[in-house]
């Protein structure tokens, strides 16, 4: 309870103890404390008269800022102040607030009106039309207005499903890229295992070929010395035909070996390249090779040579001719000669 409803109460207690006879000290005791509680009331009536003559005062004047100042200041002792005429003063204050927001609104739709171009002006005019309408602007700036925000919306709405297809077209141009880049990778992939598997084919092709070679003592060497086996001879009449000393073979027609032998050298690719293809055929024979290959070539092979020092020798030796009777060594060290065409054997080397 405030002071100055105390004071009421008090007062009232204090007429019925008086009037009851009670005791003259207590009565004087009550009316000691009575004193500030009616200065407190006193105050409040003032308080009161003044918020009510404030709000008279601006309601007679009809001034918008005294509304604004006196009807705040009342609002907490309002119950105090007749109903009436705070209400009035409120709605007056409340009346003069709507319509400076609905001046402003008004402004501001406006501005927005003359500014609004283009899907993105719908959505500023938007604003200013709601905030318009909220303040409760109608007549035809407001129809004007819905007009304009229509027009510009279905822009803003055409814009949207555009910037969405043009979304949608990048978002399938990447994707499309990206297929493309994958299958690309893919192809990639697929001809460099194509590529692989050649090489690995072609390596191991080369290495059947050196394979066989050494096996058979070279392509080349195996050409040129069946190249060799075939002399040739005149007949009496004076035609040539040729004799296979191998084979014991005779034929008039010059066989494809010595053909091809004479077109190396006819071309000028006989003593170089075949050197040089000899030479690289020599590089991948085995040790038992190449003493093979000097011996047939007459030439006297160290028993203790190294692969180097043998792989040397048959270098310089390429270019000789092959023997008909090999030099060999028994197993305690005499020397004996292999007939490699005819396959017999003596102590003394016979004539070739």
């Amino acid at each position: 309870m405030r002071d100055f409803e105390s004071a009421v109460e008090l007062r009232q207690a204090i007429k019925r103890a008086t009037a009851s006879g009670v005791d003259q000290a207590t009565v004087y005791e009550a009316s000691h404390q009575l004193t500030p509680l009616e200065a407190a009331e006193r105050s409040h009536k003032a308080q009161v008269q003044a918020a009510s003559e404030a709000l008279h005062k601006a309601l007679a004047e009809d001034n918008e800022e005294a509304l604004h100042n006196a009807v705040p200041g009342a609002m907490e002792i309002r119950q105090y102040i007749a109903a009436e005429l705070f209400d009035t003063a409120e709605r007056r204050m409340n009346e003069f607030a709507s319509a400076r927001e609905l001046a402003k609104a008004k402004a501001l739709l406006e501005k927005a009106m003359e500014s609004a171009e283009g899907a993105e002006g719908a959505e500023p005019l938007r604003t200013a039309f709601q905030r318009a309408e909220a303040a409760g602007l109608q007549g035809l700036q407001l129809r004007r207005a819905k007009a304009k925000l229509d027009e510009l919306t279905a822009l803003e709405e055409s814009a949207a499903r555009e910037a969405e297809a043009l979304a949608w077209m990048k978002k399938a141009e990447a994707e499309k890229k990206e297929a493309a880049e994958r299958r690309r990778f893919e192809e990639e992939d697929k001809e460099r295992d194509k590529e692989a598997r050649r090489a690995k084919k072609s390596a191991e092709k080369e290495a059947k070929r050196r394979s066989e070679e050494q096996d058979g003592g070279g392509d080349f060497l195996a050409k040129a010395a069946a190249a060799q086996a075939w002399d040739t001879h005149e007949a009496p009449d004076g035609r040539k035909y040729y004799h296979n000393t191998v084979t014991g073979e005779t034929t008039w027609e010059m066989p494809a070996e010595v053909k091809e032998a004479e077109l190396k050298r006819e071309t000028g690719t006989g003593a170089a390249s075949s050197g040089s293809k000899a030479n690289d055929e020599i590089d991948t024979l085995t040790s038992k090779k190449l003493k093979t290959f000097l011996r047939e070539r007459d030439v006297d092979v160290p028993d203790d040579a190294a692969d180097d020092e043998l792989r040397h020798m048959a270098h310089a030796s390429a270019h000789r001719p092959l023997v008909t009777w090999v030099r060999n060594k028994t197993a305690d060290g005499r020397v004996y000669f292999f007939n490699r065409k005819t396959k017999e054997t003596s102590w003394t080397r016979p004539d070739e």
